[in-house]
């Protein structure tokens, strides 16, 4: 099971995620063609089913890594044939925000309350005695709805030491109850989670929705490469 820290916070993070952050940051500033939005690229379909049914207006991007899909560079990224716009526009946001802290652009730490939340390929990067204040800051940040998407696979990228750049990897199960426990203190929002796993050597994208008290309700999900998609029960 994924261990509950309460010790840490944003203002006193583990020193682990001191040491991680400085390795993410050198990743960021000498990688151009990597981090720069193509997780969020596949969720697209969901994603403007799900800001649509939530009426929501503004979102945060946190974990936006260098934060293309959203500019006129979107065209730029891997898979997005399909846009002729950035990608909030897409959706229909009339106002976003970006935040990743490896990244130089987008490290300066947001202010307000948004009505969506967006955090693909982002926790498994963070290490477990953070897990908790990290998952607690992305839901203090809505006021609606949160998107997480998680890996619960290893990374193709490696540290200079070797080491796997997912540093959190759990099971989907494990995943889903950690965030649910946190959720009790936010009984006002609606947490979706895309989890990425294998089965019996193939890999797959699970959905699950959680909502107040809290319950989880797994998800259908469209076709790999379906990056358009509005099946009905993506939400």
């Amino acid at each position: 099971m994924i261990e509950y820290i309460e010790q840490y916070n944003r203002d006193n993070p583990s020193q682990r995620y001191k040491d991680l952050l400085k390795e993410y940051e050198k990743l960021h500033a000498h990688s151009e063609g990597m981090f720069n939005g193509r997780s969020l690229i596949r969720f697209a379909g969901p994603l403007k089913q799900i800001i649509k049914k939530h009426g929501c207006e503004t979102l945060l991007d946190y974990g936006c890594g260098k934060g293309h899909p959203y500019t006129d560079k979107f065209h730029t990224v891997p898979d997005s044939d399909f846009l002729d716009k950035p990608i909030h526009e897409f959706w229909g946001i009339k106002d976003v925000t970006l935040y990743d802290p490896g990244e130089e652009e987008h490290n300066k730490l947001p202010t307000g309350v948004y009505d969506i939340v967006v955090n693909t390929d982002v926790l498994e990067h963070v290490p477990y005695q953070d897990l908790a204040w990290v998952i607690k800051e992305i839901l203090n940040y809505s006021t609606n709805v949160v998107f997480l998407n998680i890996c619960c696979l290893p990374a193709m990228k490696h540290f200079p030491n070797g080491e796997n750049v997912h540093v959190s990897l759990y099971p989907v199960e494990e995943w889903l109850q950690f965030i649910a426990r946190i959720s009790v203190d936010y009984p006002y929002l609606t947490i979706y989670v895309y989890a990425d796993d294998k089965n019996n050597d193939k890999k797959r994208l699970n959905a699950y929705k959680i909502i107040p008290r809290p319950t989880i309700i797994p998800l259908k999900t469209a076709p790999k490469k379906d990056y358009k998609s509005e099946l009905q029960r993506w939400d």
